[in-house]
C-alpha cells in the first residue's frame, strides 16, 4: 500500500508543521471560509479581519489555486490566469497590509462572476502570509492562513453527481487487511460524501458493516468529507473482524449531497496465506456488544438493554453463559437486582448472531455507590462442552446516585533487592466505585534527583478494573542497578486521568 504509506507521511508532515508553528506568535484571521451563492454578472463585497499577534507585522495577500488530494485535504499552488481564470474574479483593496501591535485591521475586497460562467462550485484561496519572523535559533517560521472563498454559481440542469471508481481489500503497511474505495465527484458542485461498506460471505450472511473515512475526516473524527468538483478521494477502513480465506461480496454505498446515492459491488476471493492471521484473531471466536456495561441509575429506576453475541469463527461454536459475583458474599453485588433472559447454552453457526435481554431494577432504598456483577462466556468446540476454546468476562457496573467517591489505600510496600530490584505493594479500593488503576513510581536519590519513572502492573485486576473493597498487588522492576544508599520512592495512583493518591516511601539499599 504505497499510497497509504504516502498518506502516513503527509500526516507526520502536518504534525511537524503544527509543532513548529505553535512556537511562533501568529496573527489572527477571521473568517477562514466565505461562501457565496451568485449568478453570472453579479459582484459581492467581503472583508477579512486581521488581529494583532502582539507585534507589528507586514502581511501580504496572494491568490492561490486549490486542489484536493487523495487524503481529502486541500492543497495549494500559486494561481496562474491562463490555467486558473477564476483568480481574476477577486479584487482586493490592497495586497499588502500592516497589522498594528494592538487591535485589528480590516481588509476589504469583492468578488465578481463574469457573464458566461459555467454553473457550478469554484474555490479560490486567499493566502494571508506575514513576513517571516526569526526565532532565537535563527530559524524562520512562517504561519500562513488559507482563506477559502467558495463560489456557487447558479444555473439550469445543475445537479450533484458522484461515483465509486473501485473498492478493494488491500494490505496496510503492517500487512493487515484494509478496505479502500476511490470516490470521484464528476459534477460541477461540491458536496459532503460518506461511504459505508457491507461485507457478506459466500452464504450471503452479513459479516460486517463498517464506515470508511478519508484521512482528513479520520483526523477530525467525522464520517463525511467535502469533495470538490473533479476530485478523486480515497475512503479507507479496517474490518473489525479478520476475514478468513474464502469468497466475499463487498458492497459500498456512497451517500452524497442532499439525496445522492450510488453503489459499487466487488466480489473478492481471499486466498490462504494472502493476509497473515493476527494473533488476536487466532483466539477470537465471537464478538459481544456492548463489551462493558457501565450505567448510572437512581434508586427505584429500571433499565433494560440487549446484548448481541456473534460468531466470527469459521465453524460453529457453543457458548455457555453465567452471571457471577466479584467474589463470594460480595458486599456490592448487583446480582439480586439483575435478570438475564438468555439460554445458559448457545449454539451459533458461522456468522450467526443471537440477542439476549438484561433487565436491571434498582430498589427504592438502595444506598448510593457502585454495584457490580460479571457476565462470563465460555466458548467450546462442540456441544459436549468439554474442549474449551476461549472465555471472556464482561463487567456489569451500575452507579446508583451521584458520582461515587474515588479513594485508595496502600496497605503495604516492599522493596525486593535480589537478582532483580523490584517494588511490590498492596493497593485496596476503599472508595464507592470501581477504578481503572494506573500506578507510577518515581525513584529519587538522596539529592532528590529522579532516577527514572517505573510503571507498576498487576495481574490480579479483572479486565483492568479494581472493584470497591478489593485489593491487588502491584509490581514494578527497576531497569538498572541501585547502588548502596538511601532513596525515595514516590508513588502516584491514578484512575484514567484522575490522581487519587500520592505516597512517599524511603528505601535503603545495602
Amino acid at each position: 500500500m504505497r499510497r497509504l504509506e504516502y498518506f502516513s507521511g503527509i500526516i507526520l508532515f502536518f504534525l511537524f508543521m503544527i509543532f513548529f508553528s505553535l512556537s511562533a506568535m501568529a496573527i489572527g484571521v477571521q473568517p477562514l471560509t466565505l461562501d457565496f451563492t451568485m449568478t453570472p454578472g453579479e459582484r459581492k463585497d467581503f472583508s477579512l479581519i486581521l488581529s494583532s499577534s502582539g507585534m507589528e507585522e507586514s502581511v501580504s495577500i496572494s491568490i492561490y489555486q486549490s486542489y484536493q488530494d487523495f487524503t481529502g485535504n486541500l492543497a495549494y499552488r500559486v494561481g496562474d490566469l491562463e490555467t486558473f481564470p477564476e483568480m481574476g474574479w477577486v479584487e482586493l483593496e490592497k495586497n499588502n497590509i500592516l497589522v498594528p501591535v494592538e487591535g485589528e485591521v480590516e481588509l476589504k475586497g469583492s468578488i465578481g462572476v463574469p457573464f458566461g460562467t459555467r454553473p457550478g462550485s469554484y474555490v479560490i484561496i486567499l493566502m494571508v502570509e506575514p513576513e517571516a519572523s526569526k526565532t532565537g535559533d535563527g530559524i524562520s517560521l512562517i504561519v500562513r492562513y488559507a482563506v477559502r472563498l467558495i463560489v456557487r454559481v447558479d444555473g439550469p440542469n445543475l445537479r450533484e453527481r458522484g461515483r465509486i471508481n473501485f473498492l478493494q481489500l488491500e494490505k496496510d503497511e503492517n500487512g493487515n487487511q484494509v478496505l479502500v474505495a476511490e470516490v470521484e465527484n464528476n459534477s460541477q458542485l461540491d458536496y459532503l460524501a460518506g461511504v459505508e461498506v457491507t461485507i457478506r460471505d459466500e452464504n450471503r450472511s452479513l459479516v460486517e458493516r463498517l464506515v470508511l473515512r478519508t484521512i482528513a475526516a479520520e483526523r477530525n473524527q467525522r464520517d463525511f468529507t467535502r469533495i470538490y468538483p473533479g476530485s478523486r478521494v480515497l475512503f479507507i477502513g479496517k474490518p473489525e473482524n479478520y476475514l478468513y480465506p474464502g469468497n466475499y461480496e463487498l458492497r459500498a454505498l456512497m451517500s452524497y449531497g442532499e439525496r445522492g446515492k450510488v453503489t459499487f459491488v466487488n466480489d473478492i476471493r481471499i486466498l490462504p496465506g494472502q493476509f497473515p492471521e493476527p494473533v488476536q484473531a487466532l483466539n477470537k471466536y465471537f464478538t459481544l456488544k456492548p463489551e462493558m456495561v457501565n450505567i448510572k441509575l437512581k434508586p427505584g429506576q429500571r433499565y433494560t438493554e440487549t446484548f448481541e453475541i456473534k460468531n466470527i469463527f469459521r465453524e460453529s461454536i457453543y457458548i455457555k453463559t453465567e452471571v457471577l459475583d466479584i467474589e463470594e458474599d460480595y458486599k456490592f453485588s448487583l446480582i439480586p437486582w439483575l435478570r438475564l433472559h438468555a439460554d445458559d447454552r448457545l449454539a451459533l453457526l458461522p456468522r450467526q448472531s443471537r440477542q439476549f435481554l438484561k433487565i436491571l431494577q434498582v430498589p427504592i432504598d438502595a444506598a448510593e455507590g457502585g454495584y457490580y456483577a460479571l457476565l462470563k462466556l465460555k466458548v467450546y468446540e462442540d456441544e459436549s462442552l468439554i474442549n474449551l476454546l476461549d472465555e471472556k468476562i464482561i463487567p456489569i457496573s451500575c452507579l446508583v446516585g451521584k458520582d461515587g467517591r474515588l479513594e485508595t489505600q496502600i496497605k503495604g510496600f516492599e522493596f525486593i533487592n535480589q537478582e532483580e530490584q523490584a517494588f511490590l505493594f498492596l493497593l485496596k479500593n476503599i472508595g464507592q466505585v470501581h477504578l481503572k488503576p494506573r500506578v507510577k513510581l518515581n525513584l529519587l536519590n538522596k539529592a532528590q534527583e529522579s532516577l527514572g519513572e517505573i510503571e507498576l502492573e498487576s495481574e490480579d485486576l479483572i479486565e483492568g478494573l479494581l472493584f470497591p473493597g478489593k485489593e491487588v498487588f502491584f509490581k514494578g522492576v527497576f531497569k538498572g542497578k541501585l547502588e548502596e544508599g538511601e532513596y525515595n520512592a514516590v508513588i502516584e495512583v491514578l484512575s484514567v486521568n484522575n490522581s487519587i493518591q500520592n505516597s512517599t516511601y524511603t528505601i535503603y539499599v545495602e
